[in-house]
């Protein structure tokens, strides 16, 4: 390694600096301490392939001060970026999303997470190099998040929290820079064309005007070529600096070979000119990049503007307005009709209809009231609203789908990092097969021809459109599952799902509402009435958490002061009421109390030895839940309920729905089992919401977690369901395998393409515009074909909510 030059930043040593360090045994030169230092960290962690694997150097490290990143351990500031969440081993753990700098490629994104990595008390960091940005997850306690982001300075790339704004205005400079680029090079081919036509179509001209029109040409392709082409190059030379292959490397290839084969014609006055070709080619290629730029924003719109939909401001109470990130648990907003809700919390006063389709892609609107729990980003209808703020800014439902839809971007599927291998693959046979071409028609033939053909074969077979084949589809799926209340974690799942064949399911609050609801009431003494019953039962229940208690919630009752309420865990309550001691429980613990025969599957309320009232209660099915079981029976080879309850509510639940194998009194071993048992030969899929359900979530190939359940449930799934409509899952399904579908259809046109064109551009028979406007087209029709999953109506309709308000995410 030569002297001069900075061992880790490539940077150029000033005179009189002499810093030196012995790494493997030879001596390394720096610019700086800082570069020093990060170099030590990266040998002291054995992480040296770093140096071997990356396609660009980095940015010269500045000395780092501790101090500057201590304001971010203040709760107050953390509280307006940072998700909490408990884990299995009841340890709080914190995540959040940060905006990288300096990071340039894929070698510095596996130096960040396997240094972050190694910190002690950090959980998991995961780098998306396409939007800079890292995701972030550490336990809370172990290691201040101070020190965190002071470790990502020392290895020599910045980070802060991500900004949801800042990130827009990124993105608007970037598209006006691109609309730039796109038209000079516009303005430029018009130019070009109308010489180029002169000089094709006008041969009796002087060989002076020919000359000059030539200049001309010059002149106008060279902005063209040096300013609009400027990211192709780029993209090209951080590739090869990796030695690596991408499709931007035949681009930058063909673009500098026709300029400077044009440019020398130009000055010797010798053989053909490209400068047509070459703007035409920068131009269409631009505009086939800004088209696709468009295209995917259309399809992640949904995901990307939900905060944009947020209020910035929450108008409070007294009057007066805050951001809405500074809001704190207790305070209370205003929200008047038609305005968006402010925050997550509970209605205090008014009532109103309220959509919250925006988060759980079910149309229909809720009527709420007082003690109702309402979502930051719904609409409110007709009626005033006066709402206490229940939780944190971070942890609103809204905040939460967005740090989940980034996790989603952070993770490819097989599919993606399949094509990515694929697309390398293909520039490298590219490359070879143009080489050949020049080699072979130089001897054929002539220069021109060789130079015009090689044109042709580098641009005619670029592999945009086998590149965006998977990609751009998924982005759609994701898109369109969020519109129907289905929240994805991660790429990989909208393909597992595509190949499901075994449904396992739990069913309180999966496949039911988990909410008791009264059934039937038969009244056994005379001297009670219906009224007097309920009440009796509803003012024993109130001393109660059990779900039997939410059955007689709504009841309104009149004050029974119960006195010494015992709760008999898993058999029933009882209490004293003017000397008589009162029951209500199961008939099994029931049968010691009194001498009439007793229904072991209902509840039963006796005074002393007397039986008063037997009750019935039962737990709906969810909304959809047949349409969801008829939908799967028809795609699925497997499916049964394994479930925590008695046999007999299970058995009840699967004659309803028509499913014939069911399983009750499960543990969580007992349905780890039974999963691992099925996974050897079906590919599975679990629905749950408990605790109980996580580890099976964890073991399944797929995995939906309800959002009323909780959140361990939710961590451990791939799919979280918004909706409290099971048929969205079943049309979730059929998207899936739609988008397979045009997954196949987009990769056969592309390689059908390449191998229709590469064989007409190597005989000759295909011009360098012609190659430009075909490869331009393919990757559109790619798109156009990935978009039409963003018009499936059918997958859309509106459906029945089954409850008022449903569930937040935990």
């Amino acid at each position: 390694m030569s002297s001069d030059r900075c061992y880790h930043c490539q940077s150029s040593i000033l005179s009189g600096v002499h810093i030196e360090q012995v790494i493997d045994g030879q001596g390394r030169f720096f610019c700086c301490h800082g570069c020093q230092q990060v170099s030590q960290l990266i040998h002291h962690h054995q992480l040296e392939t770093y140096y071997t694997q990356r396609d660009a150097t980095p940015q010269k490290v500045e000395s780092i001060d501790r101090t500057q990143f201590l304001d971010f351990d203040i709760p107050e500031i953390q509280s307006e970026f940072v998700t909490f969440h408990p884990s299995i081993d009841e340890k709080t753990q914190a995540s959040t999303t940060l905006s990288l700098f300096n990071i340039h490629c894929t070698a510095c994104a596996w130096l960040i997470e396997r240094y972050i990595n190694t910190l002690k008390g950090i959980v998991d960091v995961q780098v998306n190099l396409t939007t800079a940005r890292a995701h972030l997850r550490w336990q809370y306690g172990d290691i201040l998040l101070s020190e965190i982001l002071y470790q990502f300075a020392a290895l020599g790339y910045p980070a802060k929290p991500f900004d949801q704004i800042e990130e827009e205005q990124i993105n608007l400079k970037q598209s006006k820079a691109m609309l730039i680029r796109l038209g000079i090079a516009a303005l430029a081919s018009m130019q070009v064309m109308m010489i180029a036509i002169a000089l094709y179509f006008l041969p009796d001209q002087s060989d002076a005007f020919h000359t000059y029109l030539r200049y001309v040409s010059l002149i106008f392709a060279t902005p063209v070529l040096l300013y609009a082409a400027w990211p192709f190059y780029l993209n090209a030379y951080r590739a090869l600096q990796f030695r690596q292959l991408n499709m931007d490397v035949p681009i930058s290839l063909a673009l500098l070979l026709a300029y400077i084969a044009s440019a020398y014609a130009t000055f010797t006055q010798s053989g053909e000119v490209y400068f047509e070709s070459i703007a035409m080619f920068v131009f269409f290629l631009l505009l086939g990049r800004f088209l696709e730029q468009k295209a995917r924003y259309q399809a992640a719109a949904q995901t990307s503007q939900l905060m944009t939909r947020m209020p910035k401001k929450a108008r409070c109470k007294d009057g007066t307005f805050r951001l809405v990130h500074q809001l704190a648990p207790q305070d209370i907003v205003v929200v008047k009709p038609g305005e968006r809700i402010t925050a997550d919390g509970i209605i205090v006063c008014g009532q109103s209809d309220v959509d919250q389709s925006i988060l759980t892609g079910e149309p229909t609107r809720f009527l709420c009231a007082e003690g109702d729990t309402l979502y930051a980003g719904s609409t409110n209808g007709q009626g005033y609203l006066e709402i206490k703020v229940e939780r944190p800014y971070t942890q609103w439902q809204i905040n939460q789908i967005q740090q989940i839809q980034q996790q989603a971007q952070q993770r490819k599927s097989n599919q993606l990092r399949q094509a990515d291998i694929i697309a390398r693959y293909f520039v490298a046979a590219v490359l070879a097969i143009a080489l050949f071409a020049f080699i072979f028609w130089s001897y054929q033939s002539d220069i021109d021809s060789a130079i015009w053909i090689t044109l042709a074969i580098l641009v005619a077979t670029c592999p945009c459109a086998l590149a965006l084949a998977a990609p751009t589809a998924l982005t759609c799926a994701q898109s369109q599952m969020q519109r129907l209340g289905l929240l994805v974690k991660h790429q990989q799942a909208v393909e597992t799902l595509s190949q499901v064949d075994c449904w396992l399911m739990d069913k309180t609050g999966t496949l039911t509402q988990g909410e008791m609801q009264l059934e039937s009431l038969n009244i056994l003494d005379s001297r009670y009435s219906e009224d007097e019953v309920l009440n009796l039962i509803a003012n024993l229940e109130s001393h109660s958490q059990h779900p039997i208690a939410t059955a007689f919630s709504q009841v309104q009752r009149s004050e029974s002061q119960f006195e010494q309420p015992t709760i008999h865990p898993s058999q029933g309550i009882s209490g004293l009421l003017h000397g008589q001691c009162w029951r209500f429980g199961h008939g099994t613990w029931l049968r010691q109390f009194v001498t009439a025969s007793l229904n072991t599957s209902q509840l039963h309320l006796c005074c002393d030895a007397k039986l008063i009232a037997s009750v019935t209660l039962c737990d709906p099915l969810r909304a959809g839940a047949q349409t969801f079981i008829h939908e799967l029976k028809q795609q699925s080879r497997y499916m049964q309920i394994i479930s925590g309850d008695h046999i007999s509510q299970v058995e009840k639940i699967a004659k309803q729905l028509g499913i014939s194998r069911y399983q009750g009194s499960c543990t969580p071993t007992q349905k780890l089992e039974q999963l691992q048992q099925l996974s050897t030969s079906y590919i599975t899929a679990m629905i749950g919401d408990g605790i109980n359900d996580a580890p099976v979530l964890a073991g399944a190939h797929l995995s939906f977690a309800m959002a009323a359940g909780t959140e361990l449930s939710q961590q451990q799934a791939d799919i979280i369901v918004l909706n409290t409509d099971l048929s969205a899952i079943a049309h979730a399904v059929q998207l899936a395998k739609r988008t397979q579908r045009i997954m196949r259809q987009n990769t056969a046109w592309a390689i059908g393409y390449n191998l229709t064109v590469l064989p007409l551009a190597f005989m000759g028979l295909l011009a360098p515009y012609i190659a430009v406007i075909g490869m331009s087209a393919s990757s559109l029709l790619v798109l156009m074909n990935s978009l039409r999953l963003l018009r499936a109506k059918q997958l859309t309709q509106p459906i029945k909510a089954a409850s008022l308000c449903p569930a937040s995410l935990s």
